[in-house]
């Protein structure tokens, strides 16, 4: 196993620390675990060389940095956590160019077939995320428990779907046909989710 150690740069530093500040611990470790999948991704890939791992790093340490404290609830956690995170770049005077590479990645990651045309760290980001939520090839399994080791799911389904809910403050924040309508539609109708299935399943 490699050594899970955490980046540290400017960019790096800052990003943890809003995570760290304005996320519930779940969430803090899906950001991890996910960064560690999207970089093991591009690796595979052979595109890492492509990438800025601080952007890389960034994008998905605040990718759900909208479902947490920080954000006022009055849009799409994804849009408010693309701002929070260009704001938290430009603040340490990030370019406009890099910083408007992790807001398409963090707004995007909830949209198939979006986020793969804008590029590589946008399809990369949202890859890594969507590993978090699956059963990953047999070859990573290890890989995969490494990381739930290190950093403990801590029911982050429910932690997630409760903090989407729970901060929206209107209808802009909960659109009908995007990911944070569909999750109240699916508790409204079922009393759970299909995400919170799908841990169930896993044994999660």
């Amino acid at each position: 196993m490699r050594p899970l150690t955490l980046p540290s740069s400017p960019i790096a530093d800052a990003a943890l620390a809003v995570a760290r500040d304005g996320e519930h611990p779940s969430l803090f470790n899906h950001s991890v675990r996910s960064y560690w999948h999207a970089r093991s991704m591009a690796e595979k890939e052979g595109v890492l060389g492509q990438l800025s791992e601080d952007l890389l790093f960034a994008a998905t340490m605040l990718h759900d940095i909208g479902a947490g404290s920080k954000a006022p609830g009055r849009e799409r956690f994804e849009i408010e956590g693309a701002d929070i995170a260009a704001g938290t770049l430009l603040g340490i005077g990030v370019c406009d160019s890099d910083v408007q590479q992790v807001w398409d990645a963090i707004a995007l990651h909830t949209s198939a077939g979006l986020a793969e045309r804008r590029g590589v760290l946008p399809r990369i980001v949202r890859a890594g995320v969507l590993a978090d939520f699956a059963r990953v090839p047999e070859e990573s399994r290890g890989f995969q428990a490494d990381l739930h080791a290190d950093w403990p799911r801590m029911d982050v389904e429910t932690v997630l779907v409760d903090s989407i809910i729970a901060r929206a403050q209107g209808p802009t924040a909960l659109p009908h046909y995007g990911m944070p309508g569909v999750l109240v539609h699916e508790r409204s109708a079922h009393g759970t989710t299909d995400a919170e299935r799908a841990a169930r399943e896993l044994g999660w």
